[in-house]
């Protein structure tokens, strides 16, 4: 059976969830021009408390959903459960939209510590709802390879974004407020269309109700298979988010946070253009199982990867100083000083779905909960520790260390069930080469000079070269990497 019809559609949903973060990411010198590092910090913050209500509200919604829809015996039960799952999140995020209204002013006062800021989080919650029926309608199109509805929703998504900030935020100068407006707006309006897309996942439940079908069933199912994951969902955004709110709890201002937020916003680049990769992992590594050679190729992609994710964080840190100096305005200037550190969770990241390819292979990825939460445990007792001391430099070291604490946990226990001959020795070496020039080149990079710019350059370049002079990358490596991206694409 030919796989190109999945992975045409599983391109299109991977292009879907590229663009519309990479397009928020353009809006960041829009922002940092019309909004101070105050309300950038403060818009930072009210999304990271619509997150993590939202965390409750899709009630694990997608994960049931994937794990259910395909044990279905007919289309119509498939059709009854994505319905019900939609109705559920729908439900939930809208109660708890509500009770969090009636308490926005000690939300305020809790979360951002200012009741000023009341108006803005109640803006910010009426989305919340909508947002939940954009993330299960998409999760819906990507389940039933439905690429064209996928990719029509994230161009809807640009274009209502677009529309939104230049009107709310850029002519009527709307601020901080004009920013969470427009981005109610825009899911106010891609729920809309999701709905125009497929009314069948919104009204098949409630038609099949009418018709005497009971609903108890399904709920439950669905109920058991996602509520249990939402321990693991706060975890993923303890790991993404509970540095700001914690920074403002510990004294440091919001003028500050918003310095540290949009280091973090360039640092997420990194992650965003993983993305594929993590995507297309596990299908390719599952589908050369059988082969002698397979343990192997999962152990060299390691160093592939690293090599290659960690040249970009050298390329991004090295320079960072001057890209926000072309993007945002001399207010955020500083934030390059923790692009490198923020940055470095980015290879982490990818590298954790390699390290735990045994555990896709065994059926043993219940182990990825726990230790995602252990990585989040030591994220939040670094920033406890740090912060006090180092003020927003502690949060930025916090941030990879909680990350590297989850694969170390996860790999230990994969190699138990499925033991892959990972190299340490290159790994560490290759850490080594590139923190030395980072750190090197950080020196350099207190100015922009003709002499600072060139030196950086050259760190640069040494990177691939000390790799392949050390034997670490060699020539024969690259025309594998070369023979394996063929391969990847003859099997899609």
């Amino acid at each position: 059976m030919s796989l190109r019809p999945l992975f045409r559609s599983t391109l299109a949903y991977s292009l879907n969830t590229l663009i519309a973060p990479l397009f928020s990411m353009v809006l960041t010198p829009l922002y940092t021009r019309v909004l101070t590092p105050e309300d950038f910090g403060a818009l930072g913050l009210i999304r990271s408390l619509g997150m993590i209500i939202s965390v409750f509200g899709m009630l694990g919604m997608i994960t049931a959903m994937s794990v259910l829809l395909y044990k279905q015996s007919d289309e119509e039960s498939r059709l009854r459960l994505l319905s019900t799952a939609l109705w559920l999140g729908i439900i939930c995020s809208t109660l708890l939209m509500v009770v969090a209204l009636f308490v926005v002013e000690p939300l305020a006062l809790i979360w951002l510590g200012d009741l000023r800021f009341a108006p803005m989080i109640f803006v910010y919650l009426l989305n919340l709802p909508f947002g939940v029926i954009y993330t299960l309608q998409t999760g819906a199109f990507r389940l039933r390879q439905e690429a064209f509805k996928a990719t029509a929703v994230g161009l809807a998504q640009i274009v209502l974004l677009a529309v939104g900030n230049l009107v709310l935020v850029v002519w009527l100068r709307a601020g901080l407020m004009g920013a969470l407006a427009a981005e109610m707006c825009t899911y106010v309006g891609l729920s809309l269309l999701c709905l125009l897309l497929a009314p069948e996942y919104v009204l098949a439940a409630p038609r099949a109700l009418l018709q005497g079908w009971s609903v108890e069933p399904v709920t439950r199912r669905l109920l058991l298979a996602g509520v249990p994951l939402i321990p693991m969902g706060l975890a993923n955004w303890a790991l993404n988010y509970i540095d700001r709110p914690l920074l403002l709890q510990m004294g440091i201002g919001l003028d500050q946070i918003g310095i540290y937020d949009i280091a973090a916003k360039l640092a997420s680049l990194l992650t965003l253009l993983s993305i594929p990769f993590q995507q297309a992992w596990i299908p390719f590594a599952l589908s050369i199982q059988e082969q002698s050679s397979a343990a192997q190729t999962y152990a060299r992609t390691l160093i592939w990867y690293l090599a290659g994710m960690l040249g970009m964080v050298l390329g991004l840190s090295l320079f960072a100083r001057e890209i926000i100096m072309v993007f945002t305005t001399p207010m955020y200037l500083p934030a390059y000083r923790y692009v490198w550190l923020l940055g470095s969770a980015a290879p982490i990241i990818g590298s954790q779905i390699i390290l735990t390819t045994g555990l896709y292979i065994t059926g043993k990825t219940a182990h990825l909960a726990w230790t995602t939460m252990v990585g989040a445990a030591v994220n939040i007792g670094l920033n406890l520790l740090l912060v006090p001391v180092l003020g927003v430099a502690g949060a930025a070291i916090a941030t990879p260390l909680g990350y590297l604490c989850g694969p170390i946990a996860a790999v230990i226990v994969a190699q138990r069930y499925y033991a892959v001959p990972y190299q340490w020795r290159p790994v560490f070496l290759l850490l080594t080469i590139q923190m030395a020039l980072v750190v090197a080149g950080l020196w350099f990079s207190q100015e922009t000079s003709v002499l600072s710019v060139g030196v950086r350059l050259l760190f640069l370049l040494m990177y691939p070269v000390m790799l392949i002079g050390l034997g670490m990358i060699s020539l024969d490596d690259l025309a594998r990497g070369q023979q394996l991206i063929e391969r990847y694409l003859r099997w899609g």
